[in-house]
């Protein structure tokens, strides 16, 4: 019996339906844009409400760093790149062809005041072997950093009688969007994580002592755990994903009667890794798209 054209359409859509979805871990971290607001708590003294920074502290200003590695071909590239001060726009990126790759970014005018940080990734599997120890538990994996400044290399004066409070939105989104896995046939475990944090420290209101402030948010997301009846255990891994978006905030009081110094930290990283398996080789899905068109034709000819 001939099949109709209608037949091999239908069955090539159903061949491309069923092949394995693309498995993938991504985060992606934004904080941003920084808001300095200045009070005057001694408003009668006649010294205005202020914040100076400094320059760079032994030469690190700001910095973004990312990887990306991939385990079944070895290949595991990095960078990381600083700017001259502490909120000079930089960027960096990151890949291993076709598995992984990762972006970090620190954005703005070069100065505190509306900077935004940026760090984001995505792992899509191994196209090694994943299905156990003797075969190896391949992965590819991401990360990505941006510091403004790095870590607390940023210093700041702060005149008498003011309160700084620094401030930036922060969103994050980690997802997992990989098939579902059952965890006896393939270790197909996937996890992604996202966050931002400001922090400031200092001498203390009084000028004598210490004083600090930090504020953070993450998300983080592995393979949903899914009861599942046919699986071999009764459950599988499968999709998930987390979001978070907020404000955060930090402060800083200067009621010493002088000028106190302080430093400033901002940042975004995401992280994340797959171990399941990436989309398939295209190849053998080529042949067989080909030969169903091939079918498909000798059958309209014998039609004609």
């Amino acid at each position: 019996m001939a099949l109709r054209p209608s037949v091999i359409a239908a069955a090539a859509v159903a061949a491309f339906a069923s092949l394995p979805a693309l498995a993938a871990s991504s985060a992606s971290a934004t904080l941003g844009p920084l808001t300095i607001t200045l009070f005057d708590l001694t408003p009668n003294d006649n010294i205005a409400a202020g914040i100076t920074f400094d320059g760079t502290y032994y030469g690190y200003g700001s910095y973004v760093a990312t990887s990306a590695y991939d385990t079944y071909t070895n290949q595991y590239p990095s960078s990381g790149v600083f700017g001259t001060t502490g909120f000079d726009p930089v960027s960096t990126s990151s890949m291993a062809p076709t598995t992984a790759w990762a972006n970090a970014s620190v954005s703005g005018t070069g100065t505190a005041v509306g900077t935004t940080l940026s760090a984001s990734g995505t792992a899509l599997g191994t196209n090694g072997p994943i299905n156990g120890p003797s075969n190896g538990y391949n992965y590819s994996l991401y990360s990505a950093d941006a510091y403004a400044p790095y870590y607390y290399y940023q210093g700041f004066t702060v005149t008498t009688g003011t309160l700084v409070v620094v401030s930036a939105a922060s969103t994050l989104q980690a997802d997992v969007t990989g098939s579902t896995f059952d965890p006896y046939v393939a270790y197909g475990y996937e996890y992604a994580s996202a966050s931002t944090s400001l922090a400031i420290n200092g001498a203390s209101a009084s000028g004598t002592g210490s004083q600090s402030s930090s504020d953070t948010r993450s998300a983080a997301i592995g393979s949903l755990y899914t009861p599942d009846a046919n699986c071999t255990y009764g459950y599988c891994y499968g999709p998930d994903s987390a979001s978070d978006s907020a404000t955060i905030a930090v402060s800083f009081v200067n009621l010493s009667g002088g000028d106190i110094t302080g430093n400033l930290n901002a940042r975004a990283y995401t992280y994340g890794y797959s171990y399941a398996q990436a989309v398939p080789e295209p190849g053998p899905y080529a042949m067989l798209m080909a030969g169903l068109l091939a079918i498909g034709f000798m059958v309209r000819r014998r039609q004609a």
